[in-house]
Order: structure tokens, then sequence, then C-alpha cells
């Protein structure tokens, strides 16, 4: 499964990955900017525009390059899917966090299990403890070590601080228990999968705009995202919008309990939140005042009224000698739109009324 960009931007921010991906880096290609421009065998590459050997393969002469030794082949590959627009340090960073992905070791990175993690990417990074070219003095406890240095967390909370400060650490960040997969964070998340969610929920739009990020906004997202993961009967929101994406029936499922869901609609709106426009629409249907002030009156005496003094005069006053049959059939006909006009005047008060009371009953339900 190929992740969005989106989503690997935001798995680069945390700091477990940044954390081991330079344990990655440390027998690969080493330390420092010249990581990024190391050609294998010996050499650097004379800028970023791309792989010097992309798309070639190692029998036509292709050599590894980067701070974590991509071959011309495998680059080319992670180009086609990802769309990398150079071969920049932040790009060598994505790829390698989807390479990471795609041997089902990212959430183990992310989770802080690195044992695990390091088990299943041997085949890919030889030089990481274990592999095949590994040398047998870099072994895995000195690999956790650096990882612990640059600022990763082990899965079972202990961070063993340095014994002096390191430049390229990243802030601590406070881990979730170990029975628990550990989610990026939640801004990460809106800025991953906000667009995707507002493009399949329209009405859940102003939670994601860039405009603002007030706190009940964040509020408002955080909720949208819990309720699509809970109504999908998935494990995250990846999985969540991914299933969405295939399953229109997921897409409804999810889309329902969304808009339906009072907590989240009434964050989104403006003046109050939908309580409050509830409260106000109350107050005015059942404020004091005349039938003259309903615009139903209204309709009914400008719509109905005039043609029927028209009708009248024209066919009673002005014609000589009506016949009683004539006569009979304009009454009734008179008669009838009148019944009509009680009716839409009568209906659109009951209904309007009905819906009032429908809205103060729900209303007393939710609070």
């Amino acid at each position: 499964m190929t992740l969005t960009s989106q989503w690997l931007n935001a798995a680069a921010e945390y700091g477990n990955v940044k954390a081991f991906l330079r344990v990655i880096r440390e027998r690969e290609s080493g330390q420092g900017a010249d990581a990024y421009l190391m050609i294998n065998g010996g050499g650097h590459m004379a800028g970023f525009a791309s792989h010097p050997w992309h798309d070639i393969p190692t029998t036509q002469g292709s050599k590894a390059c980067g701070a974590y030794q991509f071959l011309g082949t495998t680059w080319a590959g992670l180009c086609e899917q990802y769309e990398f627009p150079d071969f920049s340090p932040q790009s060598q960073d994505l790829g390698a966090i989807a390479l990471i992905h795609e041997r089902g070791a990212l959430q183990d990175v992310i989770a802080g299990k690195f044992d695990a993690a390091v088990a299943k990417l041997r085949k890919v990074w030889t030089s990481l403890p274990g592999a095949a070219e590994s040398s047998a003095s870099w072994t895995l406890d000195k690999a956790r070590a650096v990882y612990v240095n640059y600022g990763g967390l082990l899965d079972n909370a202990e961070l063993l601080q340095p014994a002096a400060p390191i430049e390229e650490r990243t802030p601590e960040v406070a881990p979730l228990p170990k029975e628990q997969a550990m989610p990026l964070p939640i801004l990460a998340l809106i800025s991953a999968f906000g667009p995707l969610l507002a493009e399949m929920i329209p009405q859940i739009a102003k939670a994601f705009d860039k405009k603002s990020e007030t706190p009940a906004k964040i509020e408002a997202a955080t909720k949208i995202i819990d309720t699509v993961v809970k109504a999908t009967g998935t494990t995250n929101i990846q999985a969540a919008v991914e299933l969405m994406q295939q399953s229109p029936e997921a897409l409804k499922t999810a889309r329902d309990a969304v808009v339906t869901e009072p907590s989240i609609m009434g964050l989104l709106e403006i003046g109050g939140g939908i309580e409050v426009a509830r409260e106000a629409n109350l107050a005015v249907q059942n404020a004091p005042q005349g039938f003259w002030r309903n615009p139903a009156f209204w309709f009914v005496m400008t719509a109905v009224v005039p043609p029927l003094y028209g009708v009248v005069g024209v066919l009673l006053w002005r014609m000589p000698a009506p016949s009683e049959q004539l006569v009979t059939q304009v009454v009734t006909g008179i008669l009838g739109l009148a019944a009509v006009a009680a009716a839409y005047y009568l209906g659109s008060t009951q209904g309007s009324m009905q819906k009032t009371n429908i809205i103060a009953e729900r209303a007393k339900e939710q609070a």
C-alpha cells in the first residue's frame, strides 16, 4: 500500500522517525551534510538535481548514492510513486520513510519498537546490525544508543540522556502506553488528511481550511477524525480514508456519523453554534404577535383576494342578467379558492409550529 505524500511529510516530523533515519545513516553514509552527497565506493555528487544513475541498474555501472544509498532503479521506482522533484536531502528522507513503510516497519518506528524495526529492515539496509554486510562491531546495543542519543523514545518509555547535548537532537515527546498504537501528532494528521476529508465530506470543509487554526477548529477537526475512525471500524485515519475511497458504503456511514454529531456541527457553526440558532428560532416562533405579521397571511391576501375580486366584478356586476347556473359556478369557484387559501395558511402555520416543536424536543434530548 502506497502512502500519500502528505502522510510521508507528516511521518518525517515525528521524533522517533528522525532518530531512526539517523541510525540508518550512521553506517550507510556517515555523519553531516556530506552524507546526502555520498557515492558508494568514494566520491560525492555534484548536486541534488537528480540521482546520477536514475533508473540505471548496477549491471550497467550504476552506483548507490545519497544518505541512504539508493540504487538508481530503486530511486526511479520511488519517484514514480511519490513524484519526488529532486534528490535533495528532504526527498531522500521521504524516500527512506517510504521504504520503511513498504517493509511494514513504519508503525514500529513510530511506536519506538526499535529492535523489531531493525529486524524488518536488515534486507533493505544491509549495514544495520545483524545484516549480511554489517560489521560485527556495530551491535544492536550501539545502534540503539545512537537512536536514543538523537531523541528516539523506546517503547518502554525509557529515554537515556546523552552525556552531552547533540545538535540534531529532537524535542522529547511523551510516549503513549505500550499497548496503544502511537499516532502522529494531531496537527500533522489534520494537515495530511484534512483536504481529503473535506473533499469527501463537504459539510466539514470549514474545519480544514487554511484561513486560521482556532482552538474551536482544531477541536472540531480532532472530533471529526475520531468519529470517522470509529464509524468505519478502522484503527487509524489513514486506514479510514483509504476504506472510504474504496467503499461508497463506508463513505456514507462516515459522512452520516459526522454530520449528525452535534458536537462537531455545533463547533463548525457561526454565531454561537447550532444550539443558539435553534433557541433563536424557537423564540421567534413563540413570541406574541398578531396573525397579520405572519408572511403566509400576506401571501394569501396578495395572491388570492385581488384575482377573486376581479372574477366577481367581471362575471357578476358587468354581465347583463347572468344565469343562475353561471352564478352557482362562480360562487363554487370562489369558495374553492378560499378553501385552498385557508388550507395553505393553516398548513404553513401548523407546519412551522410542528417543526419548531420537533427542534425544541431534539434540543432537550441533546442537552
